[in-house]
């Protein structure tokens, strides 16, 4: 059946009159009575009746309006939550973040999210970085968020694969056991000359936190006593508790739950950590990452701040 012919069939029955149906529908009398006529031939019965008190549905229109009612509506229901899908208001989004993103913009860009489009449903992971890529190169998350020293090198690496934009920048804080919880002020890489470190592998093939590390044990001259390698940040952080080493981390870390470490600014000036979302160049962008997207670009390092 014609939609735009049950509308005009649903418009007489509530009027109970052609010509306030014709009104109400800003048309002339005669177009919507030929209408009228043409669902009645299309059926093969009688609608509605006329009497004093004017038109009225028959037993067959009684049905035809509940079941154009329930149609129509459902028509409606469906056409607003296509529309909401195009404007990114609703719809699933999966996130792999790196830890130090995590704990901390990512709270705050979220809260903005859920506020703008509420009926997306999100789920986060926090894998290792070259988990991160590979997690959004093969589809299994939409959008990624990893760390790295330089966007622009990012890019020009993977830029064949992902599409790749800064989101942010944090610097880097000494991570320290309780025994160094006496010193004020910042804290200078110098005394650290013999300990053991902790060390992230490299995996990206880019620039990130072991390689500011090591330059920074060459540009100060810190000789580790001993490296020890951890799968990520999270990892190393226990351990520093423990009292069994020291390292570099990003200062997010302060968000942290938990205790025993102790987290110093630095006396020399080293590289930040910036943060890349990527996407995939071979899946749809959709417009719920889009979304995303754009709020975190308009945050930029404001929002980290603002958590601080």
């Amino acid at each position: 059946m014609d939609t735009r012919l049950l509308r005009y069939f649903l418009a007489i029955v509530e009027e109970g009159s052609i010509s306030r149906a014709a009104s109400r529908l800003h048309m002339t009398q005669p177009p919507l009575s030929a209408a009228l006529a043409q669902l009645e031939r299309d059926l093969s019965v009688s609608l509605v009746t006329r009497n004093a008190r004017g038109i009225i549905p028959t037993k067959a229109g009684q049905e035809l309006t509940r079941y154009a009612n329930e149609l129509l509506g459902s028509m409606d229901d469906e056409r607003h939550r296509l529309q909401l899908i195009e404007a990114g208001g609703i719809g699933d989004l999966r996130l792999a973040v790196v830890s130090p993103f995590l704990w901390g913009r990512m709270p705050r860009l979220l809260e903005s999210f859920a506020e703008a489009a509420p009926q997306v449903d999100v789920t986060v992971t926090s894998p290792a970085p070259l988990e991160v890529l590979d997690a959004v190169r093969t589809g299994k998350a939409d959008l990624g968020v990893i760390s790295v020293t330089s966007v622009d090198d990012l890019s020009e690496r993977w830029g064949h694969h992902l599409h790749v934009h800064r989101v942010g920048s944090f610097p880097l804080i000494a991570a320290l056991p309780s025994g160094y919880s006496a010193a004020q002020g910042p804290f200078d890489l110098t005394e650290l000359d013999g300990a053991t470190w902790f060390m992230v592998r490299a995996t990206l093939g880019v620039d990130s936190l072991p390689e500011i590390i090591t330059n920074a044990w060459r540009d100060h001259r810190v000789r580790p006593g001993r490296v020890r390698m951890v799968e990520s940040v999270p990892t190393a952080v226990p351990l520093i508790a423990a009292g069994l080493g020291v390292s570099l981390v990003p200062e997010p870390v302060r968000t942290m739950p938990g205790g025993g470490v102790v987290l110093r600014e630095l006396k020399q000036e080293l590289p930040q950590l910036q943060s890349a979302l990527i996407y995939s160049r071979r899946v749809e962008f959709t417009a719920v990452m889009k979304l995303f997207l754009e709020l975190a670009l308009e945050t930029g390092d404001a929002g980290y701040r603002q958590n601080q």
